[in-house]
């Protein structure tokens, strides 16, 4: 009997300074058939992105210390290594579990994910982003 290799893990990079936060998710999306891996502040993200080439990055915008995720993102947008990898991003700063497109202030658009958040509808949008599931866009902004 022949047995069919297994499609790898889609990998995915959580960035959060808050260790409960990446801990929830990273065993969330590792049930789920992910391969997580977690930074908590920015150069380690960067570096991390870098070194690991995962398929998305859950993104925290306002870390504590150092380079915030909006700063993390056009860094990561500005090398040919890690430009193409899309970025959601988790932040309190919009009402919990809301789903928006925003356009930053360069022009790029991102999922922007309010925090607190429904694990499935992140998951969602995840696969979204992945092409597991339709290719929907999220909901845009006013």
């Amino acid at each position: 009997m022949i047995e069919m290799a297994q499609p790898p893990f889609k990998k995915i990079l959580v960035v959060d300074d808050e260790p409960k936060t990446c801990q929830l998710l990273k065993e969330f999306l590792e049930g789920r058939g992910y391969e997580v891996f977690v930074a908590h502040q920015g150069d380690a993200a960067i570096s991390r992105a870098q070194a690991g080439h995962p398929d998305v990055i859950l993104l925290d915008v306002l870390l504590a210390g150092g380079l915030d995720g909006v700063q993390i993102y056009h860094r990561l947008k500005g090398k040919s290594s890690t430009r193409r990898i899309p970025v959601i991003f988790v932040t309190a700063t919009e009402p919990g579990g809301s789903i928006t497109t925003q356009q930053l202030p360069l022009g790029e658009r991102c999922t922007v994910v309010g925090k607190p958040f429904q694990l499935e509808v992140l998951l969602q949008e995840i696969q979204r982003l992945l092409g597991e599931i339709g290719n929907a866009p999220a909901s845009a902004a006013t």
